[in-house]
């Protein structure tokens, strides 16, 4: 997603200038996109969706690569911490798909060739052509608000790619990128029994984080990756810009947790990105989290504040390189998920 940049009024030039007017505040240019988010965290709770996604996840086999952790040599704080490992570790490629690239589906195209004409053996990579709307009743029912149809450049043939919202249309397809890995990633979450917040960043990314009560802190999962804890994966392992990141809770609401994912030698940049003022951010997710947190009682309120002291505490004390939370796993550089050249167009590729 682009940033949106608001340009200031230019004063026409002539000798005698109008009086001058009351300046107009600029809109918060991702206050929908936030509101979106918050409302989309009550599908999470629903019952008959965590019972589907649980007739997905293996979950025995989970339940013993998590023992196995915790009987090695470097067991994780907590058995919960260990079962979030192997949901992540798991989750892609053996439930999920990675869409990109396309691959043309017709039989009697022609393979790929190399640099000196030789077939690769390998089908040819179709190419976008344009964005559509859902049209069939299955890309209605799954909530596809827009549709990819990408083109093979040899034979013609063109295959769509619904960006499904629904949970269910994307238990049945398993395939998606950033967007429906996350969708999907939280409600598994929810169903294995922990907490878990959408993860959303102005810059084109979103990821999960789930509670771990052993380390008292929300700690990062991305599915696209199989990565758990470590929040400087982005900035620092794919060398990617970032200026925003909140996550979304159904108890907590919205919370601004861009200093936990953005390291303090990078955070001049981030505000230099940002074409808002702190006091309009704010204002957007107090209004998002009075709707989940407006009608909590007085102890729901305090276990959610003192969790929120306890996550500042916590990135003002490990926010760097090699602390708890933010190691990348040595030799990893760049985005694993895509190809190289959509990594590198998005500045994602750890150069």
């Amino acid at each position: 997603m682009a940033l949106v940049h608001l340009g200031a009024n230019l004063g026409s030039k002539c000798s005698s200038p109008p009086p001058p007017q009351p300046a107009r505040a600029q809109k918060f240019p991702f206050e929908q996109a936030l509101i979106n988010c918050d409302e989309q965290m009550d599908q999470y709770e629903r019952e008959d969706m965590q019972e589907l996604a649980l007739t997905h996840v293996p979950i025995d086999q989970l339940y013993n690569t998590a023992s196995e952790i915790q009987s090695s040599l470097t067991p994780l704080p907590s058995f919960d911490d260990a079962l979030a490992e192997a949901l992540v570790k798991w989750f892609k490629p053996n439930f999920m798909e990675w869409v990109d690239p396309m691959l043309c589906t017709n039989s009697l195209c022609k393979e790929e060739v190399d640099d000196k004409g030789q077939p690769t053996g390998k089908k040819v990579k179709m190419k976008m052509r344009r964005m559509d709307g859902p049209r069939s009743a299955e890309e209605k029912q799954g909530g596809a608000g827009r549709v990819e149809v990408h083109a093979c450049p040899n034979c013609g043939t063109e295959s769509r790619f619904p960006r499904y919202n629904s949970l269910e249309s994307l238990m049945k397809s398993r395939k998606g990128r950033c967007g429906e890995f996350a969708n999907l990633f939280t409600v598994f979450l929810r169903a294995i029994g922990l907490r878990a917040r959408y993860v959303w960043n102005a810059e084109d990314h979103v990821w999960n984080e789930y509670y771990s009560t052993a380390l008292n802190r929300w700690v990062h999962l991305d599915s696209c990756e199989n990565a758990r804890d470590q929040h400087h994966l982005y900035s620092k392992g794919w060398g990617k810009k970032m200026s925003l990141v909140v996550a979304f809770s159904v108890d907590g609401g919205a919370m601004d947790v861009s200093r936990t994912y953005i390291p303090e030698d990078k955070w001049d940049e981030a505000m230099r990105m940002r074409q808002y003022s702190d006091t309009q951010l704010e204002e957007v997710l107090q209004r998002i989290r009075a709707r989940r947190r407006g009608y909590l009682s007085k102890s729901e309120l305090e276990r959610l504040e003192a969790e929120d002291y306890r996550d500042h505490n916590w990135w003002k004390a490990s926010n760097k390189s090699g602390a708890e939370g933010n190691q990348i796993p040595e030799g990893e550089s760049g985005r694993k998920s895509g190809t190289t050249e959509w990594t590198e167009a998005r500045g994602e590729a750890g150069k």
